[in-house]
């Protein structure tokens, strides 16, 4: 009776409830509670029946209530007692009936709106694959012939050169930005199933310094290693890390003018690897350095030569930090340049307690 019975069928049973409440309290009298009797057939009404039902039975069993209170008075001293407990009790039954239909309706409402936020989510799981298969293509090619466009113009003036070089930086940072967008996504849906392996950090810091060195190159950015410890080992996810390592120059590179220096380090920092990028370049205002990662509002910045970027990398870095069971943070100086700490566990053990403590948190 309990499992959603079709509308007539439920119908049909509260009135039956009913009855049987009101041929009980007929039989015993004022000796029970008719609150006894009454309470489940509200209730049942109240949940399953519909509108015009439920009124019916709750004014069925409010004239069950006088007659029986009215029949059993002896004196007309004793009328106003009885009819005082009846209308109490109608009042109780009647108000037991309304909070069962209105909690009712709240979660009749609140399943409507589950099942819509449900579609609404395949809906956009469906929108970023089609953005994440769709636009890839056309931007490789995009790439390959900006590179193509910028080497075949040796001959060519200076200005389309320039025009060239443009073309081919825009396409780069509108690719990168796509990357993160889409991978920053795949984070939210819990769709970034990481493989936590063993492997050197040393290698890790020399593959994102060579990723990044044309792009240094470029901007006439001194792009080395400081102290790297070659004997620190990490066990998390390599790619995760690589995208980690690889934004945060990439983003000191962004922000450093030419001429300037980016400095990678690594060493051992107990249960972690402690991975550093630092630079000269143009720092972090005070109010600003609270939100690089977060999705604030007006994140839109510029670097030196005008690379425009949304802030979007570093969340994704604070994202896969903390799924790998490690910690980032940032430190700078207006003016003097920036330093970012990114650290990754060591050993298996280092990356199951970093875990329990951010579940706890």
């Amino acid at each position: 009776l309990l499992s959603e019975p079709p509308q007539g069928a439920a119908n049909i049973a509260s009135v039956a409830f009913v009855l049987i409440g009101c041929a009980a309290d007929l039989y015993t009298g004022t000796d029970y509670s008719p609150l006894t009797f009454y309470f489940p057939a509200a209730v049942y009404s109240a949940w399953f029946s519909s509108v015009g039902v439920g009124r019916l039975c709750i004014a069925m069993m409010a004239v069950s209530v006088l007659v029986v209170n009215s029949i059993q008075v002896t004196s007309t001293s004793l009328l106003s007692v009885a009819l005082f407990n009846a209308i109490t009790r109608i009042a109780t039954i009647a108000f037991v009936y309304w909070i069962v239909r209105r909690v009712h309706h709240q979660m009749q409402t609140l399943r409507q709106l589950n099942e819509k936020l449900q579609q609404l989510d395949r809906q956009k799981d469906k929108l970023f694959g089609v953005i994440s298969h769709d636009l890839r293509s056309p931007f490789n090619a995009v790439l390959a012939y900006s590179e193509l466009l910028e080497r075949s113009l040796d001959g060519a003036s200076e200005q389309a050169k320039q025009y060239a070089r443009h073309c081919r930086d825009a396409s780069h940072s509108a690719y990168g930005l796509l990357e993160n967008l889409l991978q920053w996504a795949q984070i939210q849906m819990k769709r970034t199933e990481l493989t936590p392996v063993v492997f050197e950090a040393s290698a890790l810091v020399e593959r994102c310094i060579d990723t990044n060195r044309p792009a240094a190159a470029l901007k006439n950015i001194a792009l080395a290693t400081g102290t790297v410890d070659p004997a620190v080992m990490c066990f998390a996810d390599f790619s995760a890390a690589e995208t980690i390592l690889r934004n945060l120059i990439n983003n000191a590179i962004k922000f450093t003018p030419s001429g300037g220096s980016v400095t990678v380090d690594l060493r051992s920092s107990g249960n972690f690897a402690e991975f550093s990028v630092r630079d000269s370049g143009v720092g972090i205002a005070p109010d600003r350095l609270g939100q690089l990662f977060t999705l604030a509002a007006s994140r839109a910045s510029s670097g030196t030569q005008g690379e425009r970027g949304i802030g979007l990398g570093l969340v994704v870095c604070k994202d896969l930090t903390l799924q790998c069971g490690g910690e980032i943070k940032a430190e700078s100086v207006l003016g003097k340049g920036s330093r970012f700490c990114c650290t990754l566990p060591r050993s298996r053990k280092a990356e199951s307690s970093a875990q329990a403590m951010l579940r706890a948190t």
